[in-house]
Order: structure tokens, then sequence, then C-alpha cells
């Protein structure tokens, strides 16, 4: 027993047996009172230094925040940004929950134009339908590495900034530990507004989760059977083939797929029956699958949904779903292309979303690209359904890696009545936050630069590499160059081989990766040539240009020089940061992160325990960007160890210049720019109240000891019991 106890319980037996009972029972009651807050006291210093408890202040905003930790490692501050991490929910606005289910988005780890963009196409649409939230189940990545999470994390703070998605990992997401270190954890549950489970299992390489993750999944379903709806996400879809089934877990061996063990698809099955679980999402075939399954069991009706690949290179096609959920557990599809079948039986079944090109009959299609100063965004929307079209239009807020403090909009070219506007922005921290009002009917395009600085300079060019080096005659050279512009960017470039007629062939000339383009060329010739190759560039300004390159082809057995170009170009330029590059820090949390956010109320407390526990929480925040009446507001509360928050806004002046374009079709298409006055910092202390300013309640959780009046209360009807019966002794 530790000492300072041993003393009370003496002191406590002195008093009982050698005073009256009034002296004792006051006696009593303030030593007890002293070993209730020793005891609280001594657990405070024993918790680790890495665990902390925040509360959320009872009129915090809801929405979804950053979790910036200030800690100290080993004498030494740090700050760690957990991005999109904190939910604050606070209620459903209707019966009805919009989820996005993207799945196999096999991020490469470095930029490919054709992934890029479909991944962009998604997420640019999940914000104009206004989806609640995302799923994504499995193959974030291709091979698991650091940066190709990276890439997937920065993609979704830019594109789904507003949206809380929830991950879970696939076959792909195995071998390493990244997973865990920058998405979250593998398997976990969230509940949503008391009405909603959402939970996950990792079915790993074999395709099927292990017995630990069906125990647990069965702990949390027995836990939370009274919700009304429960969803269950994992990668490797249980079942095969389409339409609607008839069966209880007992007798489903035929429809299990070939990734599952029998024996736990027929333990799944058993929970989806028991527990009445309202939707699976699943992954991994890059097709649609879609099975509605009856229990014959407990008449359970539950939707079985395999959504096709986001963005592979080797899909049957491209695509995402949106369902809305009801509280009544039914569901729809807002939008549903010609070839929809639903939980029919088909043999081709195309549900999804369409977000490439390919697609014959629409698809909705988002190219943005990221230039030096700016970013080009090319939108186009053909998505038709079976008995109607779909006009597409909403507000988007992005969170764009920026440099400087001004954020521009040009309207470059809109067909069928499509346009976009600025309605505002913030530049905080590195990054943009503009709120865009976009509009695109069907068939429209709309295509649009945010900008820092105008851009009024072409294009140049710099000459790296020929492979073979030097350039030969009647082979294949690869010739390296880069299409340098240092504003907004390279939007096309073309290259034609000068003939000694004076005529021009084609050459081919493809995109490689940063600056870098390639140019394929063969001379043939039975003597060393010179060939003058012409390169014409634009960029997304308008500004273009041409170049005449001298280049010398040798045959074998020469060499020498073989360049005679422009000069390299010695410019430099402060150049935004890529989208796949922001937010490198790894995870230094346990329980959720970026692919698992915590859902929390207003009013409740959140407990955060770091992975190490050498660090010491200094400071926790939670902060993000919002769209609050057509403005933009960055909001930010202090939770420890005190508490207090404040807004940053951008003031501005009323409308100053109105853009016109004249555009295709002889149609007329106006936007318009602001000018900013001043930026401001409004902070306040909780005591404090301003127009602008949030006000949030102090809060003494972290150092107020809990008493336990129950055992208090039990301590004292035993002293009276004692003291009594001692009394009558003597």
């Amino acid at each position: 027993m530790p000492l300072f106890m041993e003393r009370i319980f003496n002191a406590l037996s002195f008093v009982v047996f050698g005073c009256s009972i009034v002296k004792a029972l006051a006696t009593c009651l303030m030593l007890l009172l002293i070993l209730q807050i020793a005891i609280n006291v001594a657990s405070f210093k024993a918790q680790s230094s890495s665990e902390i408890s925040i509360v959320m202040p009872g009129n915090v905003h809801p929405g979804l925040y950053d979790l910036r930790l200030v800690v100290i490692d080993g004498g030494v501050e740090k700050e760690f940004i957990v991005p999109r991490s904190i939910w604050v929910h606070a209620g459903l606005e209707s019966d009805v929950i919009r989820i996005a289910h993207i799945t196999d988005e096999h991020y490469f780890g470095s930029p490919n134009p054709v992934s890029d963009d479909l991944r962009r196409s998604a997420h640019m649409l999940i914000q104009l339908l206004n989806s609640d939230l995302v799923i994504v189940t499995g193959d974030l990545a291709d091979g698991a590495a650091v940066n190709q999470y990276i890439q997937a994390r920065g993609y979704w703070y830019s594109l789904l900034y507003t949206k809380p998605v929830f991950s879970y990992p696939g076959n792909h997401d195995r071998g390493t530990n990244n997973y865990q270190e920058y998405i979250g954890p593998r398997e976990y549950y969230r509940v949503i507004n008391g009405t909603i489970l959402i939970a996950g299992v990792d079915t790993g390489d074999t395709g099927f989760p292990g017995e630990n993750s069906l125990m647990w999944l069965e702990e949390v379903l027995r836990s939370y059977g009274h919700l009304p709806i429960k969803i269950i996400a994992f990668h490797h879809p249980i079942f095969s083939g389409q339409g609607l089934v008839r069966a209880d877990y007992t007798n489903i061996t035929g429809l299990v797929s070939t990734y599952w063990n029998v024996s736990r698809a027929q333990w799944m099955t058993r929970l989806v029956e028991e527990y009445g679980v309202t939707l699976v999402l699943m992954g991994h075939i890059h097709r649609d699958q879609y099975i509605f399954f009856r229990s014959t069991r407990t008449n359970a009706s539950t939707y079985f949904i395999t959504t096709t690949t986001e963005a592979q290179s080797r899909p049957d096609y491209n695509g995402f779903q949106v369902i809305d959920l009801s509280i009544d557990r039914s569901i729809s599809f807002p939008i549903m292309n010609p070839w929809f079948v639903g939980f029919n039986y088909s043999t081709t079944v195309r549900n999804s979303i369409p977000i490439d090109t390919r697609y014959l009959y629409g698809y909705f299609y988002s190219q943005i690209t990221q230039g030096n100063t700016a970013y080009f965004f090319n939108i186009t929307n053909t998505l038709r359904g079976k008995t109607h079209s779909y006009n597409i239009s909403g507000k988007v807020l992005l969170a764009l890696p920026w440099a400087g403090d001004r954020v521009s909009l040009k309207l470059i070219n809109a067909s069928r009545g499509a346009g976009v506007e600025l309605l505002d922005y913030i530049t905080y921290n590195g990054f943009a936050y503009p709120l865009l009002n976009l509009s695109i009917p069907i068939d429209g395009r709309v295509e649009f630069v945010l900008y820092r600085d105008e851009d009024f300079e072409p294009p140049t060019i710099q000459f790296k590499i020929a492979i073979p080096s030097p350039p030969r005659v009647n082979v294949t050279n690869k010739l390296y160059m880069d299409l340098v512009d240092l504003g907004w960017g390279v939007k096309s470039a073309s290259a034609y081989l000068l003939k000694p007629n004076g005529s021009l062939s084609p050459l081919r000339l493809e995109y490689s990766s940063g600056d870098t383009w390639i140019l394929y060329i063969n001379v043939t010739s039975s003597t060393t040539v010179n060939g003058t190759v012409i390169v014409d560039v634009v960029d997304f300004a308008g500004n273009s240009a041409t170049y005449n390159l001298t280049i010398t082809f040798y045959r074998p057995g020469e060499t020498g020089g073989f360049y005679y170009g422009p000069p390299p170009l010695n410019a430099t330029v402060e150049k935004f940061t890529r989208i796949d590059s922001c937010l490198k820090d790894s995870l230094p949390l346990e329980y959720f992160g970026p692919g698992s956010p915590a859902i929390v109320r207003p009013s409740e407390a959140l407990n955060i325990k770091l992975r190490s526990s050498s660090l010491t929480v200094k400071e926790a925040y939670i902060e993000g960007a919002f769209s609050d009446n057509n403005r933009v507001i960055y909001r930010v509360y202090k939770l420890y160890p005190e508490v207090y928050a404040y807004e940053y806004v951008r003031y501005e002046a009323a409308i100053t210049n109105t853009l016109t374009s004249t555009i295709s079709e002889a149609k007329t298409t106006t936007a318009t720019t602001t000018v900013i006055i001043g930026e401001t910092h409004l902070f306040t202390k909780a005591t404090t109240e301003t127009r602008t300013t949030i006000v949030v309640e102090p809060s003494t959780t972290y150092v107020t000891p809990i008493i336990n009046y129950p055992l208090i209360a039990t301590s004292i009807a035993l002293a009276l019991v004692v003291a009594v019966l001692l009394k009558r002794r003597h």
C-alpha cells in the first residue's frame, strides 16, 4: 500500500474508534475527499504525456477540421497536422445521407495525366453533387509506397476538402506500414448522428478477413445493433453474380466469390442477416456488381454494391457511385446512366457514374492542370440518363497549394450556358481556399484559370539529352526537352520536321512529367545530316512561341556537338507546391487520421493518443476553411491546454471590374473579380465577444479532478454503521 494511503487509513481508524459520531462523520468526509483527490492526482501523473483529452466547445461550428498538434520531442518543439481528421457533427439535415463510394484509386506515386484526370473528375463531381461523406474500399495505392499515400492524401485534401473520407485498405495496400502511417487504422468503426454505423475490415492478401477481424466486427454490430442504418465496407467482394438473391448463410456456397473462404463468407453473411446490415460496399474487381440479398432466415434485406475502379490503367471502365441512403433503409441513385440496371439481373452491368471520355453515351470529365502560378480547369458534362440529362451545378470549396495572397479568376472558354464565378477566397498558411459557383448544363464545357499573377510571357524550350547520344540517322531518337512556362504553365505543344522542299512533317511529341516532354524523331540518311525541328508551344494564358532547333544526326562511327537551339533559361519563379507534395508528415496518432476521421459532437470530449510515448502534447487545435453565405471563413479553435477561438476573413470592395469574354456560339459570358482591401486576424479570449468572433466557453476539464460521490456516500454509510455498533458496545 502506498505510504500516503496507509497514513490516511490509520487516521481514519483513529477517528472511527476514538471520536464521537459527528466528529467521525465530518472527519471521514474530509479524509475521503482528500483520498479521492489524491487518487485522481496520482492517476493524472501516471497518465502518459502522449495522451490528452480535448473537449469540443458547445458552440463549435459543425464541419470537417484539420487537427494541429504542437508537441515536445526530446526538448524540441514540433508541429503535426493531421488533415481533415476531426468531423464535428451536429446532426443530419434530412432523413437521407448521400454517400460517395470510390474504390481502387491506385495512386502510382507520380503524376499520371490520364489517371489524375479521372480522380479529379470524380472528386470534383462528388463536391458538386453535395455528397455528405466518401467511403473508399481499398487499393488506394498501387504499390503501398510512401509517395503514393502522400499523393492520395494531397488530392483528397485539395479536391474533397469539405468531405470526410472513410477509407479501408485493399490488397495493394499491404506489405508495408505506410497505409497506417499516412492514412489511418486499417479496421475501425464510426457512429454518425446516433443513427448510422460505418464499420470496415481488412480482407488482406487472402481476400477475406481473419477470425479476429470478424469477432471484432460482431462485437461492434452487437453493441450498435439498435441503430437503424449499418454500413460495412471491405475490399474483396464476398459474392459473385448480379441481381436478387434469396438465401441464408447456410446455403450460399454457390454464391461465394473465388476470393473468400466459404466458412468466413458464411460468418460474414450471418452477421449481415442477424444484425440487419443495410449496405455492404466493396471493390477490387474493377467492374460493377449489385446484389440485393434477402435473408430467408431473418427476412432482412441488404444491398451489396461493388463499384468499378476510379482510375486504374487496366479497368473494365472507370467511374464511381453516389448513393442516397434513407433512414428507412431504402436507397436511390441521383445519377443513373442510360445502361443503369441497378439490382436487376444483367450480363453487362455499368451502374457507376462515368468519368471516362471513352464512354459512348456521356461522362463527366474534369482536367485540372497545375502551373507555376495558376491552376487551369477544363470541365465537361455530357451525363445522360435513361429518361433525362443531368445539369450539374453547385458550389465547390477547394484547398490549393499557393504562394502569395491573391487569387483571381479568368474565364477562358465556355459553351452551352456553362459558367463559373469566384465567390470568395482566403489564402492562409500556404494554401488558397477559393469558393467557386459552377454551372455546367448538359453538353456544356467551361475552361477557366485561378491565378496569382497575370501571364504575358510565352513558354521557352530547354534541351536536356538525346538517346542515343549523339542522335543517329536511321533509328528512332528520343530527345528530352523541358517546355518551361514560368506563369500559368504549358497547355499544348506540337513538333514538325522541316524537309528540304520546305514542307513540314509532323513529329511525335509527348508529355512525360514535370516540365519534360519527349520528341521522337527518325531521320533516314546514309550520311551525317542536320535536321531542323520546329516546336510550337502554347501556354494556358494564350501566349504562344515557335522555336527552330537544329539537330545533327550522325551516321555510325561519327560524333560531335549536336545542339544549336536557344540557350537554357536562367529565370526563376516562386512556384506553387505540387498538390501531391503537400502535408508530407506521417501521422502521430493511433486511432484516426485523414482516412478515418473522428466524429464528435459539440461539447463532447475526444481522447487523443500519440504513437510515441516520448512525445508531450503542448497545444492542440482544430482548424479549417468554411463557406458561409458565399464567404470563406477560416476558423481556428484552440482546445488544449486553454480554450479560445478566432476567425480569419478577407474583406473586399464592391465589384470593381467585370470581364466580358465573347466566346463560341456567339454567346457572351461574364466573370467578376474583386479587389482585396485588407486581411484581418480576429482574435479573442473566451470571455470577449465581438461581431465577427466565435466565443468559446472556457473549459477546465483537463485540471479538475473527478470526485467519486457514490464512493463517498458508501464510505459515510459504513462509517455510521461502525460508529453505531461501537457506541452500543460501550
